[in-house]
């Protein structure tokens, strides 16, 4: 929480786009809710009561709240990259200045394919933990409290099985959290050695073909 508390100065002028946009996809959420159970109406109307005005109302309604659904999945859409690239260039506008005050040492001890590697990858994958993720969870919690909800009101039983089994279900997927998290720092620190390998190799290429080493450079960035 303290590492993401570090990035709301860069959030701060966004709250209230990324807050519209949460608003969005939760409607997005509770919108594919609806029609689900619209349908389950639809179905019956369709297939039990035959009731020809009915089910062309429901229709007319179910019509109505797809197009709304695309509508908020639009903006949804429109506003979060519109505000990821935003952080993306503050982002890296901040590291760039905070680059010029650094020490002479410290571009001694660093390859420039590592800098560049962090300027433009790592701040990439920043953005999309600090935008999408918020927006993206508000709409599984739209999506869950709905799903429980008609869970209950069909089948108690059922719903109440689930919620005993759900605290195994949240082990596992902060078994997997862990596991990817290492797994994406090892591909970030991947990135950043290949992209110094390519800005090496690029670099020296008058060396590289002098010398007659394009099969061992091959071989190094196969590897």
């Amino acid at each position: 929480m303290s590492n993401f508390s570090r990035f709301l100065p860069f959030l701060k002028p966004y709250l209230s786009r990324m807050g519209l946009a949460g608003l969005l996809v939760m409607g997005v959420a509770a919108i594919n809710l609806a029609l689900l159970r619209l349908a389950g109406i639809l179905w019956d109307v369709i297939t039990v009561q035959h009731d020809q005005s009915r089910m062309t109302d429901l229709i007319t309604v179910f019509l109505g709240l797809v197009v709304l659904q695309g509508l908020c999945s639009m903006g949804h859409s429109y506003l979060t990259a519109w505000i990821s690239q935003r952080i993306v260039a503050d982002f890296r506008q901040h590291l760039f200045r905070h680059l010029h005050t650094l020490s002479v040492s410290f571009f001694a001890r660093r390859r420039t394919g590592e800098l560049l590697s962090r300027l433009m990858n790592d701040v990439t994958v920043i953005q999309s933990v600090v935008t999408e993720t918020p927006i993206d969870s508000a709409k599984q919690l739209v999506t869950f409290v709905g799903g429980i909800t008609f869970l209950l009101m069909m089948n108690w039983r059922l719903c109440l099985l689930i919620l005993v089994l759900l605290p195994l279900l949240v082990l596992v997927a902060k078994f997997f959290g862990r596991r990817l998290k290492s797994l994406s720092t090892s591909i970030q620190d991947q990135t950043a050695a290949l992209s110094t390998l390519i800005e090496e190799v690029i670099s020296g290429i008058r060396i590289v073909k002098s010398f007659v080493q394009t099969q061992r450079e091959e071989t190094r960035f196969a590897s």
